[in-house]
């Protein structure tokens, strides 16, 4: 994940604009410029101790260290708000090409980015839910949210060893998607995506040894898609995707090599039915359990594989 975190950071951090915004009279206002030439000493703002309402300057950097915000926290345009063991009763909202940052902090609302921005959740608890929009990256490490988490357009959502107890949404993502040991209490949609690349290198789709409560619908996607080792408590549909593509990305995504096939489903567990249909590229379907049907038309090729354990096997995926 270094290298897309670090992509999202030169987004915002390049993309700063100074813009004047009101500020009411409870407001805290927080931030400090980037230096201008490199080399230039910076020391970035830091508030602690109580406030009602944080509202981070355009094109600024403001540090919370252990702060206990009564009110929201407002990052604007191009800002930077990084929140380190902080509390944050309301809700932290990015504006356009705005960043937030956080770890080992509780936000009691929401977490929303606008189009551009970055929202990365690590270690953290929101009790409300977390949202971005077009071209906006996202992503969360060992963190709990207790709403849903949802990508809107945005370049890339991550989400590693985080609990999620709402539905997960990624729609028109750019980038691929890794999401890799979580747990998920309702629904995991993918759809209307790609892993865009250029000639040196290609993200991909990854589902990898997750927790889903609710079903997994991977749906009219480009790239590379891999779907190993999840327990899965309704259905599995994996529909209308292209994985005619070579994935190429040595120290990312869940498995920190490039799998072996352009789109695999492997060792999964699935309480539901699972359905393949209508995809482009060759799809290794092996050693799933599944407590329905395996359902497999239309694709091509046809699936390949073999070891799995259905109540049924249809269609392509007669004999595997």
């Amino acid at each position: 994940m270094r290298k897309r975190l670090l992509l999202a950071m030169v987004i915002g951090l390049t993309s700063a604009l100074v813009v004047a915004a009101p500020v009411a009279a409870n407001d805290t206002e927080c931030g400090t410029p980037p230096p201008q030439e490199p080399g230039d000493p910076f020391e970035p703002e830091v508030l602690t101790g109580m406030h009602d309402n944080i509202v981070v300057r355009s094109g600024t950097l403001c540090i919370l260290e252990g702060a206990d915000v009564r009110g929201n926290v407002r990052v604007l345009e191009g800002g930077q708000v990084v929140a380190l063991d902080s509390t944050v009763l309301g809700s932290i909202t990015a504006d356009p090409a705005a960043g937030i940052f956080m770890d080992a902090t509780t936000v009691n609302g929401n977490v929303t980015g606008e189009q551009e921005a970055s929202v990365f959740v690590d270690f953290s608890t929101v009790h409300g839910n977390v949202q971005t929009k077009t071209d906006a990256a996202t992503g969360g490490t060992g963190s709990t949210v207790h709403g849903s988490y949802t990508c809107d357009g945005c370049f890339f959502q991550d989400l590693f060893d985080t609990t999620v107890r709402g539905n997960v949404t990624v729609r028109s993502a750019e980038i691929g998607d890794f999401m890799c040991g979580n747990t998920f209490g309702a629904n995991v949609e993918i759809y209307d995506s790609r892993s865009a690349a250029d000639e040196f290198f290609t993200f991909a789709f990854e589902l990898v040894d997750n927790d889903v409560a609710g079903s997994v619908i991977v749906k009219n996607n480009v790239g590379p898609l891999v779907v190993d080792d999840n327990r899965i408590g309704a259905n599995l549909q994996v529909s209308n995707n292209n994985v005619g593509f070579a994935a190429a990305y040595p120290d990312e995504g869940c498995l920190q090599s490039t799998p072996s096939d352009n789109g695999e489903i492997l060792r999964n567990v699935v309480a539901g039915n699972v359905q393949i249909t209508k995809n482009l590229g060759e799809i290794e379907i092996t050693l799933n359990s599944i407590t329905g049907s395996l359902q497999c038309s239309n694709n091509s090729p046809p699936p390949v594989g073999g070891g799995n354990i259905a109540a049924q096997k249809q269609g392509q995926c007669r004999g595997l």
